[in-house]
């Protein structure tokens, strides 16, 4: 499949979850660069809520992997320090020759992932609380006074399988995964991906430690790290 026509292609399986845009489409320019955009800001605006094909991220690799190809790397070392050790770069982070990458989006990436506290996710697994209790999120149910141990480890009990061990509401953490294919990286406390994958566990950063992990390493100075903060929850490798 040519460039061209791989861009169509892709643009159309988006325009098939998210018609509300196929009008703005539709007077988009047919230059090349253009189409190119238009493919980014849809990327960047479409809602994990809504399966995209599996055909579309296979397809979204192929052209992601062969522009990344095309581009001229950016050696993270060459990079003029803001402070000693620290230096600041935006960009395309698959450009950068760097020796490990930092996942720092935290709570904000987990709700465009779906991992949200109230609303249908509440509804879903904690309506009886909500009920019984007039609780109306996640986050305050852990507070509330309940009135006797065996409700409490109920609540708490559920708690830590739907945030933990439930399965993920969307792809999204797999696709982060994917752009850090092959490349040394480590995660926020709070990127759930990470929780779920016991192979991972040991990438991630606790900012406050769990009393079982209080244990400092000893590791080599690396060349360069790239961190890496993102608010907006679709990711698509720019």
């Amino acid at each position: 499949m040519e460039r061209t026509e791989l861009v169509e292609h892709l643009i159309a399986l988006l325009l098939g979850v998210m018609p509300e845009y196929r009008q703005e489409a539709a007077g988009v320019a047919e230059e090349p660069a253009a189409r190119r955009y238009l493919l980014r800001c849809l990327m960047n605006v479409w809602d994990p809520r809504f399966p995209l094909p599996e055909e579309y991220f296979s397809l979204e690799a192929k052209l992601l992997t062969a522009e990344t190809e095309e581009k001229r790397p950016v050696d993270a070392a060459s990079l003029a320090e803001a402070e000693p050790g620290i230096a600041l770069w935006q960009g395309d982070i698959t450009r950068l020759a760097a020796d490990a990458i930092v996942v720092g989006a935290g709570a904000g990436l987990s709700t465009a992932a779906g991992f949200t506290y109230s609303g249908a996710r509440f509804e879903r697994y904690f309506h009886d609380f909500g009920q019984r209790f007039g609780i109306r999120d996640i986050y305050s149910g852990g507070f509330y006074p309940y009135p006797d141990r065996a409700t409490f480890w109920g609540w708490w009990c559920r708690h830590i399988w739907v945030n933990r061990y439930a399965p993920l509401p969307s792809g999204l953490y797999a696709r982060l995964l994917q752009l850090l294919e092959g490349r040394e990286h480590a995660g926020h406390h709070q990127v759930p991906v990470l929780a779920h994958d016991g192979r991972e566990q040991k990438r991630l950063l606790r900012l406050h430690q769990p009393r079982t992990a209080a244990r400092a390493r000893r590791h080599r100075r690396p060349r360069a790290i790239v961190c890496v903060r993102r608010r907006c929850g679709h990711l698509n490798g720019k």
